[in-house]
């Protein structure tokens, strides 16, 4: 079984145990160790010394992102200055570990994979210094769930004009050509537009951070393989769950995505002259039923994501 082993600082071990515990199979404490955690392909053992062994069939990806870690040793590390208190927005102290205190950063995040109707966006932001987090905590920035549209829609544009982003729009049409059940389901769509929005940003020709953070929906090593068919893969990524309430980056990603989702779903109530409702519930069925009233079922690929259950309780004419 493949072993490698890297040296930590204590702040960076303890990082890393946050980072693995969500997803612990089973936790220990051998002898002359701080823990050992062992998840579904890795086995992670953190020794008292600041050595880190891991084992498994699957560990280059986490091996290398701690390699590079390692040699920079500021890392891990909590800021000089002590970030300020943000007790007025969803970051709280308590909450966050040293690296959402380090930069620069950058970080994505998605919206509408639980909505009906409308586009699938991804988008991604660097954050340069401290400063600038700051500047952005003080506009009241967070993720973008615990923003109101309103608010959304009149924030994201200042923050488009302060730092580097990347946004890519899905469209229902494009979404329903590439979903397969399969092999092309929500979560690869989701690697790939992630990893296509770091991309997209080293193409702009901004220098990519060591640290990205992409708010988890799946295993790292499921991530990786979801990029089977991908030529170039943007690597090392740290996956952390709520990542948006934690890391200023991803919260900036969210809240662009968002913007940009709300900017075309208003574009898409004008072309069809119907109000439509966002999530995928009962409302968010209504409304594509409407929709197939008045332009038929089998243009509903214009705007709705076909998989969804909601699909299936439509009433339409199999003639059409």
């Amino acid at each position: 079984m493949p072993t490698k082993s890297v040296k930590l600082s204590a702040n960076q071990i303890e990082a890393l145990y946050k980072r693995l515990q969500p997803h612990a199979k089973k936790e220990s404490q051998p002898q002359y160790t701080l823990w050992q955690i062992r998840t579904d392909s890795i086995n992670v053992c953190a020794y008292q010394s600041g050595k880190v062994v891991i084992s498994g069939q699957d560990i280059d990806w986490l091996v290398e992102d701690l390699e590079a870690l390692a040699t920079q040793s500021a890392l891990f590390q909590p800021t000089k200055q002590p970030t300020k208190k943000m007790t007025s927005i969803s970051f709280q102290d308590n909450q966050v570990a040293s690296l959402a205190h380090t930069f620069p950063q950058a970080g994505s995040d998605e919206v509408g994979n639980g909505d009906y109707l409308g586009p699938f966006v991804v988008a991604s932001v660097i954050i340069e210094n401290e400063e600038m987090a700051n500047k952005l905590i003080e506009m009241k920035v967070t993720d973008s769930k615990a923003m109101t549209d309103k608010m959304i829609l009149k924030v994201a544009p200042e923050l488009m004009d302060l730092i580097p982003y990347s946004v890519q729009v899905l469209t229902p049409i494009h979404y329903n050509k590439i979903y397969d059940p399969k092999y092309h389901h929500l979560n690869y769509i989701k690697a790939m537009m992630h990893n296509q929005a770091y991309l997209n940003l080293e193409q702009k020709g901004y220098a990519l951070p060591q640290l990205k953070i992409v708010d988890q929906f799946c295993s790292p090593k499921r991530y990786f393989e979801l990029l089977y068919d991908i030529s170039q893969i943007v690597r090392p990524i740290h996956f952390e769950t709520k990542a948006e309430s934690k890391y200023i980056s991803v919260a900036c990603a969210s809240v662009i995505a968002r913007y940009h989702f709300l900017q075309y779903w208003d574009k898409m109530e004008e072309k069809y002259e119907i109000k439509f409702s966002k999530g995928g519930g009962a409302q968010a069925t209504k409304c594509a039923q409407e929709f197939v009233d008045h332009y038929g079922y089998n243009r509903l690929y214009e705007i709705a994501k076909l998989h969804f259950v909601n699909t299936q309780r439509l009433k339409h004419d199999q003639d059409e």
